[in-house]
C-alpha cells in the first residue's frame, strides 16, 4: 500500500509563497507551538482531497487564500499532494500528483498528474488509492476518536460500512444474492430431475438386461403374463367405467343440487327483498311514533298549565263557596242579633217601669210600732240629730262616697279583669290555632320541599340517564363504525378467499391424491395463543402460503398436476429436501418478555421441520423496546419480531408494522371471528335502539320542569302564608304579653282598692258608733220602750233601698242606651253588596272552569287520540317487527339450507374431483402396464367392435389411449 511522500502548498492559510513539506516517512511527527501551522497543514491535506469550506474552519472556500499586504494580495492558492505508489499499485508509474487550487473568486481547480480533471473523476482516482472524501477516511481529527466512541451500533456500523466503501455494493449485493438463491433453485430443481431421469434410466437399463438375461424363461412366462396383464387391464377397463359411471351420476347429482341452489338463491333474494319491505314498514311505524310523541309532549306543558288554572279557579271557586256561607252566616247571625237585642231592650224597659214603682212606692217615715205622736216626736228628733255631730256626719257621707267610689272602681276593675283574662285566653286559642296552621304549613312545606327534591333528582336523573344514553349511544356508535370496519376487512379477505377457492378445492385434491401432501403450511399449524398470531404472520410472511409435502417428489407430482390443471401456482416445502438451521437453546432463557417464535405454535410433529424452516430462530418480543435492546444492546444477532408486526432483521434492517396481507394471514387462524364480528354488530344495533325507544318513550324533562316549577310557586306561597302567620303569631304574643301586663296591673290595684275599703269601712264603722251614741241620747226622751237603734236601721235601709233601686234604675237606662246603639250598628251592617260582588266572582270563575274544562278536554281528546295512534304504530311496527324477525328466521334457514347444499355441492365436487382422480390413476395405471408390457414385449391383444382380435402393435398408441379409448377393449 502507497502513502503520501511529500505536500506542496502555495499561499494557503498561514504559509505564504511557495512551501514544500515533506518528506513523509510511513511514521512522521509534526510537532511545534501555537499558532505554527500545524493544523492548517492538515486542513491544507484535507483541502487538496475536495473537503469544502465548512470542514476548513472558513466561512467561504477563497478565505483560504494567504493574507498578505493589501497591494500584494495573492490571487490564488494551491495544495499539492504527492502519493507514491507502491509495487503492488502500479509497475510502471511511482508517484501520482493531486493537486487543487482556488481563485479569489472562489472557483476550484482540479489536476491529476498536472492534467486538469472533473471533480468526479479527480474522486475518483483519489478513491483508486483508498481516500473517501465524504467517509473521511484518510484523517483523524481532533474530537472524532470520542464522537465514535459515543456512536450507537447503527451510526458505527453505517460509519463503517462509509469507510469500508462497502455501502457502495449493497443494492449489487442484494441483486446477486437474489439471483444466487433462483440461481440455487434452479439447479436444485435441475438436479432433483437429472437424479429422477437417471433413476428411471437406471431401471429401464436393469430392465433390459434382466430381460436379456432371463429371455429364455421370458418367452416361457410370456403367455402367463399376458394373461396376468390382459387381467389387469380387464379389471382397470372395469375400474374405468365404474369411475366414470360414478362421476355420470354425480354429475347428476351436482346438476340436482345446483339447481336446488338456484331454487334457494331466488327464494333468498325474494325473501332479501321481503326483508327490505318489512323494515322501511318498521321505520316507517316508528317515525309515525316519534312524531306523534313529540306531538304528544306538546301537550304537557299546555295541560300542566290548564291544570294549574283550573286548581286555582276551583280553590277560588271554594274560597267564594266559603265566603257566601260566611256571609250568609254573618247576615243571619245580624237578624239573631238584633232580635236578641231588641227582646234585651223590651226587658230592660219593663224592668225601668217596674223600678220606679218600687221607688215611688218608697215613703219616708218614722218606725211602725210608734204612735202617731211618737213619729211625729221621732222625725222632730231625727232632724234635730242631724244637726248633731255634723262634722262627723259630713266626714261619714265623704268616707261612704268614697267607699261607693271605690267599689265601683273594684266592681270595674273585677269585670276588666275577667274581660282581660277571656281575651288572654281567646288570643292564646288564636295562637294554638296559629301555631296548629304553622304546623300545617310545616308539613305542607316539607311534603312540598321533598316533592321539589325528589323532581330535582328525577330531572337530574333524567338529565344524566340522557347524557349517560347519549354518550353510550355516541360509544355503541363509535363502536359499531370499527365493528364495520373490520366487517369490511373480513369481507374483503373472505371474497379474496373466494376468489382462491379453485385454489383451495386442488390443494384438497392433492391431499386425496398424493399422500404425502399435508396442505398449506397456515392449515397445518396454529399459535397456541391469539397474542402470538400477528408475530408469526409476520415471521413466516409468504411461507404460511406454502404447502408441506413430504418429498420433493411428490412436490414435483403436485406441479405436474397443477400444471395440468391449470389451476394456478405454489410454492411447496419438501420436507426431506429442505435444511433448517438448529434451535438455540439459550434463546430459550433470554427472559419472560422474549419467546422462541417456534415454541410458541402448536403443529405435529410430522410438519415441525416445515415450522422449523418458515421462523428459524425468530424471537418474539413484547414491544420494540425490548427487541432494540435484544438486538443492539445485548449483541443477539437473530431476527426479531414483536407483538404488533415491527421486525428487526439479523442485519440490524427493521420493518414497522404489518401489511394487510399479514392481518389476512392473521386472521386466519380464528374462522369464526367473522360470525363473532357480525353478532356483536347485532348486539351494538340493538343496544342503539333500545337506547332511542327508551329516550323516546320516556317520561319528558320539559313536563318534570313544569312541575317542578308549580312545586316552586307552591312552596313561595306556603313561605309567604308562613311569613304572615308569623308576624300574626307574633302580634299575638305581643299583644297577650301587653294583656298580661296590664292584667297584672289591674289585678294590683285591685288589691290596693279592696285594702281602701277595707280601711274606709272601718272609719265608717268608727263615726257611724259615735253618731249612733249622740241620736240614742236624744231618743231615750220616746221611751224607755223605743229600740232607736231598730228604728235608725229602718230608716237606713230604706233609704239605701231606695238609693239602690234609683242606681240600678239608672244602670238599666245606660243599657238601654247601649241596646240602642248596638241595634243601630247592627242595622247599619250591609251584606248585600260583598254577597253580590262573591256571587259574581263565583260565577266568573265557573264560565272560567267551563272553558278551560272545555279545552282540558279538547287537549286529552287529541292526547287520547294520539296516544292510540302511537299504540297503533308501536303495535303495527311490532306486527312488522315479528313478520321481519320470521322473515329473518327463514332468511336464516334458507342460508343454513343453502349452506348444506354448499356443503353437499362441495362434497360432490370433492367425490368429481375424487372420480376424476381415480379416472387419471387407473389410466396412469393403464399406461403403467402397457409401458410394462411394452417394456417386457407382452403383445397385449385387443377386440374391436366387429369382434376381430388385435395385437398391440406400438405402446405409443396405447399411451396416447388411441386403442381403448377408439373402441377396443382388452380381452
Amino acid at each position: 500500500m502507497g502513502r503520501l511522500s511529500s505536500i506542496e502548498v502555495e499561499n494557503f492559510k498561514s504559509y505564504g509563497g511557495t512551501q514544500v513539506i515533506g518528506p513523509f516517512s510511513d511514521v512522521t511527527c509534526v510537532i511545534g507551538p501555537n499558532g505554527s501551522g500545524k493544523s492548517n497543514l492538515m486542513e491544507a491535506i484535507s483541502f487538496a482531497v475536495g473537503t469544502s469550506a465548512r470542514k476548513l474552519r472558513s466561512d467561504k472556500l477563497k478565505n483560504v487564500i494567504f493574507h498578505g499586504e493589501e497591494d500584494a494580495m495573492p490571487k490564488r492558492a494551491m495544495v499539492k499532494l504527492v502519493y507514491r505508489l507502491d509495487e503492488d499499485e502500479s509497475e510502471e508509474q511511482e508517484e501520482v500528483h493531486f493537486s487543487r487550487s482556488i481563485t479569489a473568486s472562489g472557483k476550484s481547480t482540479y489536476q491529476v498528474d498536472g492534467k486538469t480533471v472533473s471533480f468526479e473523476e479527480y474522486e475518483r482516482q483519489l478513491g483508486s488509492i483508498g481516500v473517501l472524501t465524504d467517509a473521511r477516511n484518510f484523517l483523524i481529527f481532533q474530537g472524532d476518536v470520542e464522537s465514535i466512541a459515543q456512536m450507537s451500533p447503527t451510526d458505527l456500523s453505517k460509519l463503517i460500512e462509509n469507510v469500508s466503501g462497502s455501502g457502495e455494493y449493497k443494492e449489487r449485493y442484494d441483486e446477486l444474492k437474489v439471483e444466487k438463491e433462483q440461481a440455487l433453485r434452479t439447479k436444485t430443481l435441475a438436479l432433483q430431475k437429472r437424479k429422477g431421469c437417471m433413476a428411471e434410466k437406471k431401471q429401464v437399463r436393469e430392465q433390459k438386461e434382466e430381460a436379456e438375461r432371463f429371455e429364455a424363461i421370458q418367452k416361457e412366462v410370456s403367455e402367463l403374463r399376458t394373461l396376468a396383464n390382459v387381467h389387469r387391464l380387464y379389471h382397470n377397463y372395469r375400474d374405468s367405467e365404474d369411475a366414470k359411471a360414478s362421476r355420470t351420476a354425480h354429475e347428476k347429482e351436482k346438476g340436482e343440487v345446483e339447481g336446488s341452489l338456484e331454487a334457494l338463491d331466488g327464494k333468498l333474494q325474494e325473501t332479501k327483498k321481503s326483508q327490505a319491505k318489512l323494515q322501511q314498514k318498521v321505520e316507517s311505524c316508528e317515525r309515525q311514533v316519534r312524531r306523534k310523541t313529540d306531538k304528544l309532549k306538546k301537550f304537557a306543558p299546555r295541560g300542566i298549565r290548564i291544570t294549574e288554572q283550573l286548581k286555582k279557579l276551583r280553590k277560588s271557586l271554594k274560597n267564594a263557596d266559603v265566603a257566601i256561607n260566611r256571609i250568609k252566616r254573618d247576615s243571619e247571625a245580624q237578624e239573631a242579633r238584633v232580635a236578641d237585642l231588641e227582646e234585651q231592650k223590651a226587658k230592660l224597659e219593663q224592668d225601668a217601669r217596674q223600678l220606679e214603682a218600687e221607688i215611688s212606692e218608697l215613703q219616708d217615715g218614722g218606725p211602725s210600732e210608734l204612735s202617731p205622736e211618737q213619729r211625729e216626736q221621732f222625725l222632730q228628733l231625727r232632724q234635730k240629730a242631724q244637726g248633731v255631730c255634723l262634722g262627723e256626719r259630713q266626714a261619714l257621707e265623704t268616707l261612704r262616697r268614697q267607699r261607693t267610689v271605690e267599689a265601683e272602681f273594684v266592681q270595674e276593675t273585677e269585670t276588666e279583669l275577667k274581660t282581660a283574662s277571656q281575651r288572654i285566653k281567646d288570643m292564646n286559642e288564636e295562637l294554638t290555632k296559629c301555631e296548629a296552621r304553622e304546623a300545617e304549613l310545616d308539613d305542607a312545606l316539607q311534603s312540598a320541599e321533598a316533592e321539589t327534591a325528589s323532581l330535582r333528582k328525577q330531572i337530574a336523573d333524567r338529565e344524566s340517564t340522557a347524557h349517560r344514553d347519549a354518550q353510550r349511544v355516541d360509544e355503541l356508535e363509535r363502536e359499531l363504525g370499527g365493528v364495520n370496519e373490520q366487517l369490511k376487512s373480513r369481507r374483503e379477505v373472505r371474497r379474496q378467499g373466494r376468489k382462491q377457492r379453485r385454489m383451495a378445492e386442488c390443494i384438497e385434491t392433492l391431499i386425496g391424491l398424493f399422500p404425502g401432501v399435508y396442505g398449506r403450511l397456515v392449515d397445518v399449524c396454529k399459535p397456541r395463543q391469539r397474542k402470538y398470531h400477528k408475530a408469526i404472520a409476520v415471521a413466516a410472511g409468504k411461507i404460511m402460503d406454502h404447502i408441506v409435502v413430504d418429498t420433493a417428489k411428490t412436490g414435483v407430482a403436485c406441479i405436474e398436476y397443477m400444471r395440468q390443471q391449470r389451476v394456478g401456482t405454489a410454492s411447496f416445502i419438501p420436507l426431506d429436501t429442505i435444511k433448517t438451521e438448529s434451535v438455540k437453546e439459550r434463546l430459550r432463557s433470554l427472559g419472560d418478555d422474549f419467546k422462541l417464535c417456534v415454541d410458541v405454535i402448536s403443529c405435529e410433529e410430522d410438519v415441525r421441520k416445515a415450522v422449523m424452516y418458515a421462523v428459524g430462530n425468530t424471537v418474539i418480543c413484547k414491544n420494540l423496546d425490548k427487541a432494540r435492546h435484544l438486538c443492539f444492546q445485548r449483541g443477539e444477532h437473530v431476527r426479531a419480531v414483536t407483538l404488533d408486526g415491527h421486525m428487526i432483521s439479523r442485519s440490524g434492517a427493521m420493518t414497522g408494522g404489518s401489511s394487510h396481507v399479514d392481518e389476512a394471514r392473521a386472521d386466519r387462524w380464528d374462522e369464526q371471528e367473522f360470525l363473532k364480528l357480525q353478532k356483536q354488530r347485532s348486539g351494538l344495533e340493538e343496544q342503539i335502539r333500545q337506547l332511542s325507544n327508551r329516550r323516546a318513550h320516556g317520561q319528558t324533562i320539559e313536563h318534570l320542569r313544569a312541575q317542578l316549577a308549580e312545586a316552586t310557586r307552591r312552596i313561595e306561597g306556603v313561605r309567604e302564608d308562613k311569613t304572615q302567620l308569623r308576624a300574626k303569631m307574633q302580634q299575638i304574643r305581643h299583644q297577650v304579653e301587653k294583656a298580661g301586663g296590664e292584667k297584672a296591673s289591674k289585678e294590683a290595684s285591685l288589691a290596693r282598692n279592696l285594702d281602701t275599703i277595707q280601711s274606709k269601712d272601718a272609719q265608717i264603722e268608727e263615726i257611724a258608733q259615735t253618731i249612733e251614741t249622740a241620736e240614742n241620747e236624744l231618743y231615750g226622751s220616746l221611751g224607755e220602750d223605743f229600740d232607736a237603734t231598730k228604728a235608725r236601721a229602718r230608716v237606713e235601709r230604706s233609704a239605701l233601698e231606695k238609693a239602690r233601686l234609683e242606681g240600678a234604675l239608672e244602670a238599666i237606662q245606660e243599657k238601654t242606651i247601649q241596646v240602642d246603639t248596638d241595634i243601630d250598628y247592627e242595622k247599619s251592617r250591609d251584606f248585600r253588596k260583598p254577597l253580590t260582588k262573591v256571587q259574581n266572582q263565583k260565577r266568573a270563575a265557573e264560565k272560567e272552569i267551563r272553558s278551560l274544562e272545555d279545552e282540558m278536554s279538547q287537549i286529552e281528546d287529541e292526547r287520547r287520540a294520539s296516544a292510540e295512534a302511537i299504540e297503533d304504530y308501536t303495535r303495527q311496527a311490532d306486527e312488522q317487527k315479528k313478520l321481519l324477525m320470521e322473515a329473518k328466521v327463514e332468511a336464516e334457514g334458507l342460508r343454513r339450507e343453502r349452506s348444506d347444499l354448499l356443503a353437499q355441492h362441495k362434497t360432490i365436487q370433492r367425490k368429481i374431483s375424487s372420480c376424476d382422480t381415480d379416472c387419471q390413476r387407473l389410466k396412469d395405471k393403464r399406461d403403467e402396464i402397457l409401458r410394462e408390457a411394452e417394456v417386457n414385449q407382452i403383445q397385449i391383444p385387443f377386440v374391436d367392435d366387429d369382434g376381430e382380435s388385435q395385437r398391440q402393435s406400438s405402446a405409443s398408441s396405447d399411451l396416447t389411449g388411441a386403442a381403448p379409448e377408439g373402441g377396443f377393449s382388452p380381452l
